[in-house]
């Protein structure tokens, strides 16, 4: 049975929705749905932008064929970006520093719901996601922490 990126991204977004954070627990990762793009959305609206996520693939997809020439395994790189407001206070009295451990450990905790600690709930034919590297990218109001996953599966023709 192959599977598709599609399959494996709905699964992602439901693990990481189910989440609850170990910092600010009340405020929960939701995935972005506006029809506006990501970062301009979450440039526009930096006090709701808190744990708003996306996945994106790269499109950098390499493609194995089978033998039977029904499946190929597909390998790739995909892009989940998570927002958080700079407010002042928000995050501790140490503000940078308490946003900082707030993004590490969200950082942690995702890479446990999908990452390579997580292929107890990958989907059928998923063989890997291995996270590659994280940066975080400076808004005005606001920090996206940016992380980038290598991920293999054998997928549908």
């Amino acid at each position: 049975m192959a599977t598709t990126f599609e399959l494996i991204r709905t699964q992602q977004v439901a693990l990481i929705q189910a989440l609850t954070p170990t910092m600010l627990a009340a405020q929960k990762f939701r995935v972005h749905q506006d029809s506006a793009e990501f970062m301009a959305w979450v440039n526009g609206s930096p006090k709701a932008c808190f744990r708003k996520f996306q996945i994106l693939s790269n499109f950098d997809m390499e493609q194995l064929p089978t033998a039977d020439g029904t499946i190929e395994a597909c390998r790739h790189t995909f892009e989940l970006r998570v927002a958080y407001p700079t407010q002042l206070g928000l995050y501790g009295a140490e503000n940078e520093r308490d946003l900082e451990d707030a993004m590490k450990r969200d950082l942690h905790q995702i890479d446990a719901a999908i990452g390579l600690n997580g292929g107890a709930a990958y989907v059928t034919n998923q063989d890997l996601c291995e996270r590659k590297s994280q940066t975080v990218i400076d808004g005005v109001e606001n920090r996206v922490l940016s992380i980038t996953y290598f991920i293999q599966y054998d997928r549908s023709v």
